[in-house]
């Protein structure tokens, strides 16, 4: 509400969890320079890490502001640096539920996050959902299991959280590990697994991307998702 003051980990638990646009304004405008030096900063941050195919006109990603746009590479790019290189961050995207008690500059505020697959698919550690009316249903998921560091990235998804599911099993078949809720389904049921073969792999430096699906993802799906195995920094 107008007048509230919170602290900056606050403000970004409200920004990740919750996906909160006034979080992110109220961070632009408090930065060094105001909200217009903020948005410099982030194409700027963009042009630094090589990303040719990312503008932004506005802190919240919202369209309205001009020509705002990303690919699902940038953004796995923009989420591994980070992840690798902030803490706090890598904190706040693991987060399930976030409890802001009341004080006196701010009312209480619990944050959650009902989308991702923090609590429903072993080994993931965040990051984030999206959703416009033009980008529509989006997801970027980092997953740490069985010694394998892995970010999924979903534009334009129908069904972010099961679509995201497919994405980190067929990561997994990929490299020839039983995916972590198939592996206890197997325990229980005896259902054999579906092994599913990767049919375009690429490899750039140390980074695996995957640029297909299993077959029983859609078109939609095909054109706006993507796959990296990442290394761990040293």
């Amino acid at each position: 509400s107008e007048g509230e003051v919170l602290s900056l980990e606050e403000l970004l638990y409200g920004l990740m969890l919750n996906s909160g646009n006034d979080a992110a304004e109220v961070l632009a405008t408090n930065f060094n320079g105001g909200r217009e030096a903020f948005i410099k900063a982030m194409n700027d941050k963009a042009k630094s890490l090589g990303l040719s195919d990312t503008s932004f006109t506005n802190p919240t990603g919202l369209e309205g502001d001009g020509s705002q746009y990303t690919t699902t590479y940038d953004l796995l790019v923009i989420s591994r640096f980070a992840l690798y290189n902030f803490p706090l961050f890598a904190k706040i995207v693991s987060t399930f539920s976030y409890n802001i008690a009341q004080t006196d500059t701010h009312q209480a505020y619990f944050l959650e996050n009902e989308t991702n697959l923090l609590t429903s698919y072993p080994g993931v550690r965040g990051i984030k959902t999206g959703y416009t009316p033009e980008a529509g249903l989006c997801l970027v998921t980092y997953f740490d299991y069985s010694g394998h560091q892995i970010m999924g990235v979903l534009l334009g998804s129908e069904n972010r959280r099961q679509e995201m599911k497919d994405l980190l099993d067929y990561s997994l078949k990929s490299v020839g590990i039983t995916p972590p809720l198939m592996a206890f389904t197997n325990s229980i049921f005896s259902i054999p697994s579906n092994c599913l073969s990767a049919t375009s792999l690429k490899c750039i430096g140390r980074t695996l991307l995957v640029s297909t699906l299993p077959p029983c993802s859609n078109a939609r799906l095909l054109r706006s998702s993507l796959l990296s195995f990442i290394p761990r920094p040293p």
